[in-house]
């Protein structure tokens, strides 16, 4: 054999598995195209509600409340019984450390 000579005994069986791989992504491809192209629109058409609209953005609530990271009450807002609103901040340990309510903190 000279040196020249090239050996080309194993190029059929690599082309051929070169082809299935290539197939096999092409299939791969459609696929995962497939599902970015359809399912989206499935997602948002379901998360559209007209009660949660752009055009309503009331929120109503009989208190909104204040917590830190590891879930402590640190503020409050709601109405008293009085129907008077009240806004209050709470230390670590849970006391008003700033209240709208004039009776709840003494001044100075």
């Amino acid at each position: 054999m000279k040196t020249t000579d090239v050996d080309y005994s194993g190029l059929l069986p690599r082309l051929a598995r070169l082809e299935r791989q290539n197939l096999f992504w092409k299939i791969a491809v459609a696929v995962i195209l497939l599902f970015a192209v359809f399912f989206p629109p499935v997602k948002v058409a379901a998360q559209r509600d007209p009660a949660i609209s752009a055009e309503n953005s009331t929120v109503e609530a009989r208190a909104f409340l204040l917590k830190d990271s590891a879930g402590h009450l640190r503020g409050k807002m709601t109405v008293d019984g009085d129907r008077h609103p009240l806004l209050e901040f709470y230390d670590a340990d849970g006391g008003v450390i700033w209240s709208t309510d004039s009776h709840v903190i003494p001044t100075k």
